[in-house]
């Protein structure tokens, strides 16, 4: 993660402003992957280490998982800086599943509250994440 950030503050000058962040910094921690499964390939092949070569060809899984796991860490972090009203409804709603009339029965509100909720929710947290 710090190889990560080290390398988005080296490489700043090529952010774009107006862009977001975020897809730039995915592409950097992709690229910071990549480069230390090559690296452990080329010491696992001097050291006659077996399986690297199946690792690598999976890079492309690995990376998704490691971006995914980021995403899912930043999402988190995102959600708990919501108000409280409003990270429970879309805990409910995105992470548990939960229909809007189910979400409307556990919570005791009623629907115009609940999507104009949602909406304000899923609104604030796109702001921050972006």
């Amino acid at each position: 993660m710090q190889d990560v950030f080290a390398r988005a503050w080296r490489s700043r000058s090529s952010f774009e402003a107006g862009k977001h962040v975020r897809p730039w910094l995915f592409t950097i921690a992709r690229n910071c992957v990549t480069s230390a499964l090559l690296r452990n390939r080329r010491r696992s092949r001097i050291r006659g280490e077996e399986g690297v070569d199946e690792i690598a060809g999976r890079r492309d899984e690995v990376v998704a998982r490691v971006a995914g796991r980021e995403q899912l860490q930043l999402l988190r972090s995102e959600l708990r800086e919501l108000p409280s009203n409003f990270r429970q409804i879309i805990e409910l709603g995105y992470f548990h599943g939960l229909t809007y009339a189910e979400i409307e029965s556990r919570l005791g509100i009623c629907q115009a509250t609940l999507r104009s909720r949602m909406f304000h929710a899923v609104r604030q947290l796109a702001s921050q994440l972006s």
